[in-house]
């Protein structure tokens, strides 16, 4: 096979079509066990969607932070819950194996979700506002561990090559249900905070934060009954993070000894000799991936905030349907309500349609999904624009579907894509590390929030908006041109077999 051929068939994303049918590999049969690992992640998800649901409301009305700082509390939740992915990364792939990783973490989020429930019982504790972020703190690491192992470990359970097609079909379902969580939490939780009365209190938060926990324990049960079934993958022998960070470091070291003496055509080369092929390459295949995804953390800037900005304009419109009243944080449900409708509808009629003008490549999507997100800014900027100009609460809620639409168009063809083709790039050794990964540039996409939020004031909420989309406007085409530099692993085999056959 020549390796224009190689390219072809990359660039048109039929490699698995073209194995499959050059091979005649064997059809197995569907891992029906990782269905526990997707209930399992439901009902994390349901907990972590309340959280999201609520908490910018309540900081704001029961613990009196103004909107500015409810932002960025609300911010560095979210924010920390991704950082904690690159230690649940490390856990996961060098000492405690995915499923303990998952399992441990997953006990750490259920305290947690206890001690945010009394948290909230003001009339009891002497200080709520410590101990919400105690509670914070323990949901972040515990949701942080599970999310850099789960998705990976989920992928595990399937054989590839045989069965490439029903991993992106299994990622894609993993993504459903990571919506449907909060798409049933934002319409139950802020009913059980706002129409029930507990403790003295016209609302109660101990319940809307409670129930959430018991189904973290159902998770955990959930996840456990698949403990005999499941695929597990060996942990290397030595640490690879360590190994990878060895090869760097001695790859510039005998550079800058050998100097032109000993030229290399790459600076990873001078690592050959002492770490062997298979590791500088796949060292070179991370620093790859790292090196593209540098231009993707400001997508999460503007991602997460549906659950605060978005919020408080909700908060400032009009919710009256005449049959019932829409509350700011019920308009969260838009989004993974959404979720469902639209990954069909890109599976099956928008892919197949855009791929006739040469759309196919999943850096092509991803780079569609930071433009659409930019356009979900320019919406909301409209919108914000009418809202200042006229009485308070005299624009419906309803004007802010068309920036949801686009905002949750963005995220299927950019979150669903990105963790895909994470997991298919990263090599063997280091899954869950690059998951880890990309949930990072979450984290810093909302560390980036918190920056821009506490240094920069805008005059009006709308030019804050119009800020937004110019940033991200700009953000993709630094990604459009690392994209076009990257080499995706199926050509780099490709190049290998080519290589091997020209020896």
């Amino acid at each position: 096979m020549s390796l224009d051929r190689c390219t072809e068939i990359v660039e048109t994303n039929d490699l698995t079509s073209h194995i499959a049918q050059s091979c005649q590999l064997e059809k197995m049969p569907y891992p029906k066990r990782v269905f526990l690992i997707i209930g399992s992640e439901f009902c994390e998800r349901f907990c972590f969607g309340t959280m999201k649901a609520v908490l910018a409301l309540y900081l704001t009305n029961h613990l009196d932070y103004s909107e500015d700082d409810s932002t960025i509390v609300f911010t560095a939740f979210s924010m920390a819950v991704y950082f904690f992915c690159i230690f649940g990364g490390i856990l996961s792939d060098v000492w405690m194996g995915k499923f303990k990783t998952i399992l441990v973490t997953s006990i750490v989020y259920a305290i947690g979700t206890i001690i945010v429930s009394f948290s909230s019982i003001t009339n009891f504790i002497q200080s709520p506002k410590t101990t919400l972020i105690i509670g914070l703190l323990l949901i972040s690491t515990g949701s942080g561990g599970i999310k850099s192992a789960v998705s990976p470990f989920g992928g595990d359970q399937f054989s590839v090559p045989e069965q490439a097609v029903q991993i992106t079909q299994f990622f894609s379902m993993f993504y459903l249900v990571i919506n449907l969580g909060p798409l049933i939490s934002n319409v139950i939780t802020p009913v059980l905070a706002h129409s029930v009365h507990c403790f003295g209190n016209d609302e109660c938060y101990p319940l809307a934060f409670g129930f959430p926990g018991l189904l973290m324990i159902l998770a955990i049960v959930l996840f456990v009954c698949g403990s005999c079934s499941y695929t597990y993958k060996e942990l290397p022998s030595e640490n690879v993070i360590v190994q990878v960070v060895k090869c760097i470091t001695y790859a510039i070291v005998k550079k800058i000894r050998v100097g032109r003496s000993g030229p290399r055509k790459k600076l990873l080369d001078y690592s050959l000799d002492k770490y062997g092929k298979s590791l500088v390459n796949d060292t070179r295949a991370v620093i790859g991936i790292f090196v593209l995804y540098l231009p993707l953390p400001l997508f999460w800037t503007l991602h997460t905030q549906q659950g605060s900005r978005w919020t408080f304009q909700a908060n400032a419109m009009n919710g009256d349907l005449g049959f019932y009243e829409i509350t700011a944080d019920q308009m969260l449900v838009v989004n993974p309500l959404l979720i469902p409708i639209l990954i069909p509808l890109f599976n099956y009629v928008i892919y197949p349609l855009v791929s006739k003008i040469g759309i196919r490549r999943p850096l092509q999507k991803m780079a569609i999904g930071i433009i659409l997100a930019a356009v979900s800014f320019v919406f909301a900027a409209l919108v914000q624009f009418r809202i200042e100009s006229l009485p308070k609460k005299s624009v419906h809620m309803l004007w802010l579907i068309p920036q949801y639409i686009a905002m949750t168009m963005a995220e299927v063809m950019f979150a669903i894509t990105g963790i895909t083709f994470s997991y298919e790039e990263a090599p063997e050794t280091m899954k869950s590390v690059l998951q880890a990964h990309w949930q990072f540039i979450d984290a810093f996409g909302n560390l980036i929030l918190i920056i821009i939020v506490q240094f920069v004031k805008f005059q009006s909420q709308a030019y804050e908006f119009l800020f937004y989309a110019c940033l991200l406007f700009v953000d993709v085409l630094l990604f459009i041109v690392f994209a076009h530099k990257y080499k995706a692993k199926a050509t780099r085999d490709c190049e290998k077999r080519h290589a091997v056959l020209d020896e």
